[in-house]
């Protein structure tokens, strides 16, 4: 079935998109980050009828920058080289320089509406066409994640099994939610601590601090107390992140699991297609939570440091 880049998560979209795009005229650096979203009319025009939600063209127009660029400054180059001759030719034989540079200016107006628009839209559409199972088996061998790896599996599976435009859109659908799910998991990096210690520390420090009779280590004992107790309540945040993402992560593989095994039904012809059905929405459930998690985690983020700057305040009080 067909299976294209914008079915997948956004970090494989954008990584297709830039090697395809990218092709004969560098090599491109798909392990930077996702770009920021950049549409503006021209992308629009690249994206017109295509099944692209804007999100995802706004994505991938700055992501195929090196081959739509590049193609349309090969194109301005050599059409130029024309448009010039054909400026000099018209100017000497009427005998009107005027008259040549209109048609110079001309030229080279049509000429960059060409090469930017038709031309790169040439390349933006190219570089959003099926999967094929060489491009996937790529991408397998260069992933070092378990769940990157089982995901992209399902790709693979999805891609040289043959099925009915009905059956595709719920497994393109599944892809897609189930890619969002992966993308939104958190990354919980701090290491587990000690938190009760945390909270004795913090205590002690306080009391120390009220017996303190100089005015600045007082203060520097409290802000060291806040310190410890804001750390203790992180990490007990963090550890609830850390779980959750743990869970939705094992449940992510096992409707990874599901989907292959329909894929493999689909086959003998087996497939229930209300079977399919439930586990596409039931894909988009768990990217739902996958998302809250992510939202969970940002919080936690931004809770780390939020008392910093009151603290430092109150020392030079």
């Amino acid at each position: 079935m067909d299976i294209f880049p914008q079915d997948l998560s956004s970090r494989y979209h954008i990584e297709l998109v830039r090697r395809r795009s990218a092709k004969g005229f560098g090599e491109p650096q798909v392990d930077e980050p996702i770009p920021k979203p950049q549409l503006g009319k021209i992308g629009s025009y690249w994206a017109q009828g295509m099944d692209l939600t804007e999100e995802q063209a706004a994505l991938a127009a700055p992501a195929s920058a090196m081959g739509t660029k590049g193609v349309a400054s090969v194109t301005m180059l050599l059409g130029g080289i024309f448009v010039a001759l054909t400026g000099v030719v018209v100017g000497a034989s009427l005998r009107n320089a005027a008259l040549g540079f209109s048609v110079f200016g001309a030229g080279t107006t049509a000429l960059w509406f060409l090469a930017h628009g038709p031309i790169a839209e040439f390349v933006f559409r190219n570089a959003h066409r099926a999967l094929s199972p060489k491009e996937v088996e790529d991408m397998i061998g260069r992933s070092q994640d378990e769940l990157s790896k089982a995901y992209l599996q399902l790709a693979r599976d999805a891609v040289l099994v043959e099925a009915n435009e009905a059956t595709a859109l719920k497994v393109r659908e599944a892809l897609s939610a189930l890619g969002e799910a992966i993308d939104a998991l958190p990354a919980v990096v701090i290491e587990p601590q000690d938190t009760g210690l945390l909270r004795v520390q913090a205590q002690e420090l306080t009391e120390r601090a009220t017996t303190e009779t100089d005015a600045v280590i007082a203060a520097s004992l409290l802000r060291q107390a806040e310190s410890a107790e804001q750390r203790a309540e992180s990490q007990e945040k963090s550890a609830l992140v850390g779980r959750r993402a743990a869970v939705l992560r094992e449940e992510i593989l096992s409707k990874i699991a599901a989907l292959r095994d329909a894929i493999a039904a689909q086959q003998s012809g087996t497939l229930d297609a209300t079977a399919l059905a439930t586990l596409s929405e039931s894909a988009r459930s768990v990217a739902k939570e996958s998302q809250n998690a992510a939202s969970a985690h940002d919080e936690l983020e931004r809770y780390l440091t939020p008392q910093e700057a009151p603290l430092i305040q109150q020392s030079r009080r």
